[in-house]
């Protein structure tokens, strides 16, 4: 994947969350693309391409660093790489991560038993990677009842709300759905602004399990599909 389709696919994760996508089209045009075809091929209102060129040369990059953190690290440092999980200390910084973090501190999920759910063998786990340093990560379980669960997304703490979950998701999504036309996932009855980002992505509420990991708090069961089952095992 060039740079040219991280962008692309990031744009288009930022445009579903209502993002300022049109500093995406900056970002490019400093790279060598042309600002127009950039802009379309994201899906970009000419109402934001109008936008976009209100900003000077010399503040293409501090624009973009303010509006999408990671966005300016790629252009100045590389490009963030989705790999799967291949070492153990990979393994410990996940399950530390998750410790440390809501919601797993107010499910009462310790570092032993989020290393257990880590390192399980029916679970995939894909680390967001940028300079050798672990931004985050998601786990997927590709079989059992919910073929296509997202079982746990995790950003570190530095790096949250600058596009990491979003490229996360989208990894996710296209993982899962070269295989099965739905993706699921839980959230917890506490958790309004990760409620709030998988509806914006189209997921919809199935489900809640009441009291179901800690007494008080429900798990809510979404789903996203692109099609039935039978249309897609016909394709």
């Amino acid at each position: 994947m060039d740079f040219n389709d991280v962008v692309t696919q990031h744009a288009k994760s930022c445009a579903a969350l209502g993002a300022d996508v049109y500093i995406v089209g900056v970002l490019i045009t400093s790279s060598g693309y042309d600002e127009d075809t950039a802009a379309k091929s994201v899906g970009v209102r000419a109402s934001c391409l109008t936008k976009s060129r209100q900003h000077s040369q010399s503040r293409r990059l501090d624009v973009i660093e303010e509006r999408l953190g990671i966005v300016g690290n790629w252009g100045r440092a590389g490009m963030i790489e989705i790999r799967r999980l291949k070492e153990k200390h990979e393994a410990d910084l996940c399950a530390q991560m998750m410790a440390n973090s809501e919601p797993w501190m107010t499910l009462s999920r310790d570092y032993d038993v989020l290393l257990k759910s880590v390192t399980g063998s029916s679970r995939e786990v894909y680390l967001a990677i940028l300079r050798d340093e672990v931004l985050g990560f998601v786990m997927i379980n590709m079989h059992g009842a919910f073929v296509g669960y997202i079982q746990s997304i995790c950003v570190a703490s530095d790096w949250r709300n600058k596009g990491v979950g979003s490229q996360l998701m989208a990894f996710a999504e296209n993982r899962i759905f070269s295989e099965t036309p739905n993706a699921f996932l839980c959230v917890s009855s506490f958790n309004k602004s990760a409620q709030r980002l998988y509806k914006k992505l189209g997921y919809k509420v199935i489900g809640k399990l009441k009291d179901f990991i800690v007494s008080g708090h429900s798990e809510i069961l979404m789903r996203k599909t692109i099609s039935s089952l039978a249309e897609f095992k016909s394709k």
